[in-house]
């Protein structure tokens, strides 16, 4: 199978099943750069089952690292104001969230100060994130995009057609 094919059929999931997108409704996609192509179809996929919005919200593991080796204590754990404000809005509008996940880089961090590393998380926006789904206030969910980086962890080779096989359903 093709990988754009995977990829839309992955997308459709996260969509129409994972986070039950209706119409009307806005949608928020969070994953890592190196997920955009997944991203980008989910996007499509949103629209095509009715979203009014679907907006991206990209993270990059090295804007991460340079912060951990480079940045103020007191920025690790900064919420940004117009992320919160997002998170707030899809609330509000009773929104979906979908998050992608598969880390393309799993060791980028490995030999930074651990206790800096631990404290990276946004923690306003987590907390508001969990007050959300926690009171079902938007659908959500969580959908993972094999990639060489976590097929070596998985397989010890970076084989993604082995792990595209693993994922994916049979029928």
């Amino acid at each position: 199978m093709q990988e754009d094919e995977r990829l839309q059929r992955l997308a459709r999931l996260a969509v129409e099943v994972g986070a039950n997108v209706q119409p009307g409704q806005p949608v928020v996609v969070r994953a890592r750069v190196e997920h955009a192509p997944l991203a980008r179809e989910v996007a499509r996929a949103a629209y095509r089952a009715g979203a009014v919005t679907v907006q991206p919200s990209y993270g990059d593991r090295h804007f991460d690292r340079a912060l951990i080796e480079l940045g103020p204590e007191e920025s690790l754990g900064l919420t940004q104001a117009g992320d919160l404000a997002m998170v707030k809005d899809l609330g509000e509008r009773h929104g979906s969230l979908i998050s992608i996940d598969g880390d393309p880089a799993p060791n980028l961090l490995r030999d930074l100060d651990q206790a800096r590393v631990g404290k990276l998380n946004p923690i306003a926006l987590m907390q508001h994130y969990r007050e959300l789904i926690g009171g079902q206030q938007i659908n959500w969910t969580i959908v993972a995009m094999p990639n060489a980086a976590w097929a070596e962890q998985v397989f010890g080779e970076p084989d993604v057609e082995r792990l595209w096989q693993a994922v994916e359903k049979r029928r």
